[in-house]
């Protein structure tokens, strides 16, 4: 070393007294090293970082060689268990290191053993303990929304923040990136609420579809022996008083648009209107309206301004809503009337004022009443499924035309 730095220091010559030939060539080459490195000006490193595909602010990769994320951690478990099974005669291993490569044949060599002890031991890998964060977050997911809960963005980094504490994943952190990147890979997004049910709806899902194929059923095999304008369905339709446009032309930037209606209590006050149809696609015998009225009456000046219509008859009540003594004028005044010799088949919803037991239906000769299930006429009534909808859209137009 002294000869190293007297050479350094160009103090000492080459051909120096002061030492051996071949100590002054060690010398040489070991200044023509320090020399070499001091004159690079940049350096190639060749195991790179690479940037974590999981989540920018967690880097999930492990510090040992990355090899074994290609395998998974029962695959792992499978591997040990069969080089360590002990044969119970003998008392030693049942299987060499060589039976373990014919059946393992990715394991390359005794070095995957004490390794992936390593990683069983510890439970699993930091990116296998990421990504099962990430399932354990879909899975919380798909049976939220089964149950039909609503879910945030908040709920899902609270499972993953939780999933990762269940792991010991210390350092993990569920950030928005990472939540658009979830979001992405699984199709999901947000989307606006159109209807809520209660959790009974939920549960008797199933028992609510089977009743209405059944009663479809049943419904296809009396079809044969009625005449089709003698197949009928009645049901109640809530029409409001007034139908304020939601939508309307405005400046940019308004921060409040306002509307005008005729009465503020008519947008959110409804009349009754009850047709019957055919199966045949026809209007059969009067629309029955019933009105909203104080006090349930009609005065005198509206009586003597209302049109007398032979396919319309009113009523009014105090709410503008049905009751069983006015389903039994409907009976009277609309059913009963267009009736003839002919066999009748009604269909009708599982309202408590028209039910079985009532005396409505019971006391008409060649007519069968059936009762559409509990929450199915959404989806088999005739009247709900197409009719009632073009109803209320030509009183909605006809409002609006008024209106302006």
């Amino acid at each position: 070393m002294e000869l190293f730095q007297e050479r350094t220091r160009k103090e000492l010559p080459v051909s120096s007294s002061f030492t051996y030939v071949q100590e002054n060539e060690i010398a040489d080459q070991l200044f023509n090293v320090f020399e070499s490195i001091w004159a690079i000006t940049s350096y190639n490193e060749e195991n790179e970082i690479q940037e974590c595909e999981i989540d920018l602010d967690y880097e999930a990769k492990d510090e040992e060689s990355p090899v074994l994320e290609s395998f998974s951690l029962s695959y792992m478990k499978r591997a040990l268990d069969y080089y360590d099974a002990i044969n119970p005669k003998t008392g030693k291993l049942s299987h060499t290191w060589r039976n373990v490569q014919n059946k393992f044949k990715t394991i390359k060599d005794q070095s995957y053993k004490s390794r992936f002890r390593d990683y069983t031991e510890k439970g699993r890998t930091k990116k296998q303990k990421v990504d099962s964060a990430d399932d354990y977050v879909y899975n919380n997911f798909e049976r939220a929304r089964d149950l039909l809960c609503a879910v945030h963005d908040i709920d899902l980094k609270r499972w993953a923040v939780r999933r990762a504490k269940m792991m010991s994943l210390h350092g993990f952190v569920m950030s928005d990136h990472r939540i658009l990147n979830f979001k992405h890979e699984h199709n999901i997004c947000s989307t606006k609420i159109i209807k809520v049910v209660t959790k009974r709806d939920i549960v008797n899902e199933a028992e609510i579809k089977k009743s209405a194929d059944q009663f479809v059923s049943e419904v296809k095999s009396l079809l044969p022996y009625y005449n089709e304008d003698f197949v009928l369905n009645t049901d109640r339709a809530g029409l409001q008083l007034e139908f304020p446009s939601t939508r309307t032309l405005s400046y940019q930037g308004e921060k409040t648009t306002l509307a005008t209606v005729r009465s503020v209590n008519a947008t959110t006050h409804s009349y009754t209107v009850q047709p019957t149809i055919t199966l045949s696609g026809k209007i059969f015998g009067p629309v029955y309206i019933c009105l909203k009225e104080v006090n349930g009456r009609m005065s005198d000046n509206i009586k003597a301004n209302l049109p007398q219509l032979k396919n319309v008859v009113v009523t009014c009540s105090a709410s503008g809503k049905l009751t069983t003594s006015l389903v039994e004028y409907w009976r009277k005044e609309c059913l009963i009337p267009s009736l003839t010799s002919q066999s009748v088949l009604l269909l009708s919803d599982s309202w408590p004022g028209q039910t079985s037991g009532k005396g409505i239906y019971e006391s008409i000769k060649g007519l069968k009443r059936l009762e559409i299930p509990w929450k199915t006429t959404s989806t088999i009534q005739p009247l709900d499924v197409f009719f009632n909808r073009q109803w209320k859209v030509i009183v909605r137009r006809g409002s609006r035309a008024c209106s302006s």
